[in-house]
């Protein structure tokens, strides 16, 4: 056995600084292949429990499976186990514990596991049968309502080992399903499920195999997806637009709670236009078609915090409708000589790249910097899909995150600033991105356009 694992078998890794949000026990047992990623995806493991603030305690030691040890823990992870690892009585104390309502997940050869056992075959949602080379693929979003799915691209083209499946469940949902024309080596025919979740005999169930490489467990969306699957086996889900303990701890705060507009009002007004609503967890530009085909809103206008920031992180989620067009806006003056949010303020660009004329000019797309930075790499997602997004200014110095990948980087206030304010479609605004502290805004373009997680950090 790798020294690696032994010295962290019994390592209880509780990350917070607070009450954790749940526990897990992470299980790599192999009595079959060993994978060599195990270790690595341990250590994942071990930072996504910091970053979300959850307890792990690994182990590869089967006398953990008894009733009163199990009834610590929340979530059982099985990580790229194999073979026979559990006898009879600890299947028994595995299945009271699902029965309790908790839950479990399964990562990639978590299925080459414990084939004899009916009842586990069932709860995992089948057996692995063969899989061809390691190879690129692309793996294709068929719900993306689920946590584990929310932040993934419709098509998801990635390297990994690619299962094929015998006894497999009819009963479960299926998140991904495995394009079999981008590889060589599948037989499952038309639908090649990958991952899935359901409720199984009184618990919560996800599993999927992703997870061969050590490269998988440095991917972000890979993450995402793993720890949303964990987040629904522990029973969270009711993650919208709330707060973690350690998000409170880090000074974290909400500017949207998901029930009203408070915080936010048109700008250089009172009030709030009808047209923005709280829908579904959501804070929504709600549009009308008009008879030359074109949407706008009836009571809409950009909108902006009551408060203004100077220093601060912001995080939240957008999702545009079809040929849309939005926008993120921060360092707003709302003094009466400027007519419009955008006569000062800088904008992150909402978007959709296929087929708004905007995204025909370089910067104008998707998390530019609007009409000054192109974004380093395209990460948007298509038209009716969430965008995860982060800005941070500190001190004039800004940075653009979109669906976890640092996009555009600049510093304001310096020569070279004004030198490509210069040049762009602001240069006659002579207020434009001078202001060190403003509101933050969220423009109205009269295209649908919805937001949600909406947090913010100052210092």
């Amino acid at each position: 056995m790798n020294k690696g694992i032994v010295s962290s078998m019994f390592c209880l890794l509780a990350f917070s600084l607070g009450a954790q949000e749940f526990s897990t026990l992470v299980f790599s047992k192999t009595a079959g292949f060993r994978h060599a990623s195990i270790e690595t995806g341990v250590a994942a493991l071990e930072k996504l429990a910091l970053e979300y603030n959850f307890s792990m305690y690994h182990t590869e030691d089967a006398n953990h499976f008894t009733d009163d040890n199990l009834a610590q823990y929340d979530v059982i992870i099985f990580l790229n186990t194999t073979g026979d690892i559990l006898d009879d009585d600890q299947q028994a104390s595995m299945e009271r514990f699902v029965r309790q309502g908790k839950g479990f997940v399964g990562v990639h050869s978590a299925t080459d596991t414990e084939y004899d056992w009916p009842w586990f075959v069932k709860l995992i949602g089948g057996n692995f049968d063969s899989h061809p080379k390691v190879q690129e693929a692309r793996l294709r979003v068929v719900d993306h309502s689920h946590l584990s799915t929310q932040l993934l691209p419709s098509d998801w083209v990635r390297t990994d080992e690619w299962y094929n499946f015998k006894n497999f469940n009819p009963d479960v949902h299926v998140l991904l399903d495995l394009d079999e024309s981008t590889y060589e080596g599948g037989n499952h025919g038309g639908s090649h499920p990958f991952a899935w979740y359901h409720e199984y005999d009184g618990g919560r169930v996800f599993y999927t195999c992703c997870g061969h490489t050590k490269e998988t467990y440095e991917e972000h969306a890979f993450l995402a997806h793993l720890m949303g699957g964990i987040k629904y086996a522990a029973g969270k889900l009711e993650y919208m637009n709330t707060l973690s303990e350690k998000e409170e701890a880090d000074g974290w705060r909400l500017l949207f709670d998901g029930k009203t507009t408070n915080g936010w009002r048109n700008y250089q007004k009172d009030g709030i236009g009808s047209s923005w609503v709280v829908k579904e967890g959501t804070l929504t530009l709600e549009v009308e078609e008009m008879e030359n085909g074109r949407t706008r809103s009836k009571d809409g206008g950009d909108i902006i915090t009551t408060e203004q920031f100077e220093n601060f992180e912001l995080a939240l989620e957008w999702k545009i409708s079809p040929c849309g067009n939005s926008g993120i806006m921060f360092g707003i003056s709302e003094d009466s000589q400027y007519q419009r949010v955008w006569h000062t303020g800088p904008e992150m660009q909402v978007l959709d790249n296929t087929c708004h004329p905007d995204a025909k000019i370089h910067t104008h797309r998707a998390g530019d910097l609007y009409d000054l930075i192109a974004c380093r790499e395209e990460t948007v997602k298509p038209a009716g899909e969430w965008n995860q997004v982060r800005i941070r200014i500190d001190d004039g110095k800004g940075t653009f995150w979109l669906n976890g990948v640092q996009v555009v980087e600049f510093e304001m206030f310096t020569p070279e600033w004004n030198a490509m304010v210069a040049e762009s479609k602001f240069k006659d605004l002579p207020d434009f991105a001078k202001h060190r502290k403003g509101h933050i805004s969220l423009q109205d373009h009269n295209d649908e356009v919805s937001y949600r997680n909406i947090k913010i950090k100052t210092w």
